[in-house]
């Protein structure tokens, strides 16, 4: 009976070493697979209301991750409840760790898409698929305004310590 038992755990542990290996390997091929998907044409919006309304739609749905919590501007915050070392995307005009020498395309794809300007998929980046070609205008041209936007100054909310959360007040 125990032999019976051993080769039952043996088989089982086996089982889940091939199904382990097999998502790996499956999530591997889709993380390193290049996305054939071209950008849109789509660029920067230029008027005051337009580039308000990008505000509006950044601080609702790209703050969280964008905005850094050390120094609460767009330079790339430390994920939400991400315990290692993973950062979202620098959303500053630098030229070098940046945005600043994407074109407006390339940045409307990562939007809509999740994919890369190298064709990969942006890891923890949500896609907005159902977004429009006014709003993501609207959002290229606020994160393209001058002064750059957003500087931010974090402020405590009046929650415990232990669930802090950080809203933003703009400053120019």
């Amino acid at each position: 009976m125990r032999r019976s038992l051993a080769k039952i755990a043996v088989v089982l542990v086996a089982v889940v070493v091939v199904v382990g290996a097999a998502s790996f390997l499956r999530a591997r091929a889709r993380i390193d697979r290049v996305w054939d998907i071209p950008p849109p044409a789509i660029v920067a919006a230029t008027s005051a209301d337009a580039i308000a309304r990008g505000e509006r739609i950044f601080m609702a749905a790209c703050f969280d991750c964008h905005v850094s919590s050390e120094t609460g501007k767009v330079s790339g915050g430390k994920m939400p409840g991400d315990s290692g070392e993973l950062y979202a995307a620098n959303l500053t005009a630098d030229t070098g760790g940046g945005i600043g020498a994407l074109s407006d395309e390339l940045l409307a794809r990562v939007i809509r898409t999740g994919v890369r300007r190298d064709g990969r998929i942006a890891l923890g980046m949500p896609a907005f698929p159902a977004m429009g070609d006014a709003d993501v205008a609207a959002v290229l041209g606020f994160l393209r305004s001058s002064p750059p936007p957003p500087v931010l100054e974090p402020v405590a909310t009046k929650q415990p310590a232990s669930t802090l959360t950080l809203a933003g007040t703009m400053r120019h």
